[in-house]
């Protein structure tokens, strides 16, 4: 059975007076493409509702899905898109060309997904991939990029930095709205980044949802919109 349970404080100030802003009933998970045989049995459903912080502006989902319902075997693939994969191709000689100096420098990006960014770094310095989902880290590897199939966090940061050393770049592209421990996500940053190291993410704008009326960005895999 699926657990998850309701967000009843910021995950970013810890403000417990959240307003509630939009509520979308019980639905299924967004990327769940069940197999003839799960059909034959009741699909589950978790409420879909947003909320609002009035501290400091965040939109949240109402109910947290367990990650490793989500994530274990993920359907998404970066390299399916061709847009995002140059986007992403653009993004690596952007960092080869204002952050590495070294062939030893390290890369690391978590919510890696396929590789296809990695993939496009490699050639120019040491590169890791960290991703929950078996299916994607394995894929990864096949473009020969080293992944670690875990979910990020301090003790994930730990263990890289003790494996592979401190990291100069540490990218997290479209996967700020998944985490839900965003300050364990963040220590996890601040340990294994040098001194000198780079953080680079990219997220989602809110603005895109409340202007321009993208409700389809909201599913369970989205916890927060920025």
């Amino acid at each position: 059975m699926t657990r998850s349970f309701q967000k009843k404080q910021c995950r970013i100030c810890g403000n417990t007076r959240l307003v509630l802003v939009l509520d979308l009933g019980r639905q299924p998970p967004a990327n769940g493409f069940l197999t003839k045989r799960a059909l034959k049995r009741p699909e589950a459903r978790f409420p879909l509702a947003v909320q609002f912080c009035p501290k400091c502006s965040l939109l949240s989902l109402c109910q947290v899905i367990d990650p490793r319902t989500l994530f274990k075997n993920y359907r998404y693939l970066t390299g399916a898109s061709v847009p995002l994969v140059a986007h992403f191709e653009e993004e690596a000689e952007t960092i080869a060309q204002r952050c590495i100096r070294h062939k030893d420098d390290l890369v690391v990006e978590f919510g890696s997904n396929d590789g296809v960014l990695l993939a496009a770094l490699k050639g120019h310095c040491r590169v890791l991939g960290v991703d929950p989902a078996t299916n994607l880290s394995t894929l990864a590897k096949k473009r020969g990029v080293p992944t670690i199939p875990a979910f990020w966090d301090e003790e994930t940061a730990r263990r890289i930095r003790k494996k592979y050393g401190l990291a100069k770049v540490i990218v997290a592209n479209n996967v700020f709205a998944h985490i839900d421990d965003l300050h364990d996500c963040m220590r996890g940053v601040s340990l294994l980044l040098r001194d000198d190291g780079v953080f680079i993410s990219e997220s989602h704008w809110v603005g895109n949802l409340i202007g321009e009326g993208g409700f389809d960005q909201i599913y369970h895999e989205h916890l927060s919109y920025y």
